[in-house]
């Protein structure tokens, strides 16, 4: 053997040795290096598995920081809360931001805007009618009341009505 190759082989030896000793600290005696390399070449040729594992080992202040950093909320929390921080860049005071925001919820929600805005949308009445009073009677075509032409929208459900034939 040449004195570099030698010098190589010790170095890899004593890195070998280096390694097997943190495992030790870390497992005692219930896992070998080997162990520990065979778990992860096992985790690694998962079926279906189409990328190889990436992982990092914390220290325990690491795990506090990432801990600490989760409880800052999910990215979808995040998000949402970023929509309020916007506003208040928009108009200044958080005082300010928070009362407009109350004014829009109380407006209501986009789907009830949606349904009112369709409830305002004449609909033809079902199964019309003369009667022998002056107005003509029908169904309502959402909730199925009783209607007459005295009204334009049901009584029931506010829905308005199209007497047209």
């Amino acid at each position: 053997m040449k004195g570099n190759e030698v010098e190589n082989l010790l170095r890899d030896m004593q890195e070998y040795r280096e390694l097997t000793d943190r495992v030790k600290a870390i497992y005692g005696d219930q896992m070998t290096l080997k162990d520990m390399v065979d778990v992860m070449e096992r985790i690694i040729r998962e079926p279906g598995r189409k990328d190889p594992v990436n992982a990092r080992i914390l220290t325990y202040d690491e795990a506090a920081m990432w801990d600490e950093y989760r409880k800052s909320g999910t990215p979808e929390e995040l998000k949402a809360a970023s929509k309020y921080l916007q506003l208040v860049k928009k108009h200044g005071t958080v005082g300010k931001t928070i009362e407009e925001c109350a004014e829009y919820e109380a407006i209501g929600t986009v789907e009830e805007c949606r349904a009112a805005m369709e409830k305002q949308r004449k609909k033809l009445v079902k199964n019309q009618y003369g009667t022998s009073y002056i107005w003509k009677a029908g169904y309502c075509p959402v909730c199925g009341c009783g209607v007459t032409a005295r009204w334009d929208y049901c009584q029931c459900c506010g829905q308005k009505l199209n007497w047209q034939v």
